[in-house]
């Protein structure tokens, strides 16, 4: 018998070089997926008050790239952990991995509280979890967080791996493209036990469900 009510998911849109960044939100929890931009809602946490900058209780990357972090400090704080790839890991440290530098921001950040690794399960509410999918072709790290509640597939976060009708690039440094054709080898079977509707977020552009995306993406064909 369920004992959390269904998550909701917040779309911020992309505005100007940033990226999407997405709010999973529920009964007494906030998480932040991708802080690419600085914005202003009404989460809460705990007293059930609005607060400004929202309070998040972690923050998942699905890859280090500037675009997708460049307001992780706003948000981030000693009771806001971050989650990344391993891979990955070295992007939040070192501006010559996170490409600060091609936007005129060079910008170092913290190390990642935690590293993970391809299958890893970060448990968000009683039943409700993410599942992280090691995706690499955009970025050695770039992975998807699967979203689970009542352990059904309820959303997909695709970072930069796929979009509605395209694919993350994979020329810059750390890119490659065999990796990329695997990830999205890997997709298509994951896809099979999914359902069709499920909604994937990605990383730029529209919200669209993967029946859409493998039906339309040249790249997925």
């Amino acid at each position: 018998m369920s004992t959390t009510n269904q998550p909701q998911i917040k779309y911020i849109r992309e505005t100007g070089m940033a990226s999407n960044s997405f709010i999973i939100s529920g009964d007494n929890y906030n998480y932040l997926v991708d802080p690419s931009q600085e914005f202003k809602v009404s989460a809460t946490k705990d007293t059930g008050k609005p607060t400004d900058p929202p309070v998040f209780d972690a923050i998942l990357l699905t890859h280090g790239h500037f675009d997708h972090i460049r307001s992780l400090n706003k948000f981030r704080s000693k009771n806001t952990p971050v989650y990344i790839h391993t891979d990955d890991g070295i992007f939040l440290t070192d501006q010559q991995y996170n490409l600060s530098g091609l936007f005129g921001q060079p910008t170092t950040y913290d190390p990642a509280e935690h590293l993970l690794q391809d299958g890893s399960v970060i448990d968000l509410a009683p039943e409700l979890k993410a599942t992280l999918l090691h995706t690499p072709g955009h970025t050695p790290g770039s992975s998807c967080f699967l979203l689970t509640f009542n352990e059904t597939p309820f959303a997909l976060f695709s970072g930069d791996t796929i979009f509605m009708d395209s694919i993350g690039r994979t020329d810059f440094p750390g890119g490659n493209s065999s990796q990329m054709k695997a990830s999205l080898e890997k997709i298509k079977k994951w896809a099979v036990d999914w359902p069709e509707d499920l909604p994937v977020f990605s990383g730029h552009g529209p919200v669209a469900p993967i029946s859409q995306i493998l039906k339309y993406n040249m790249w997925l064909k």
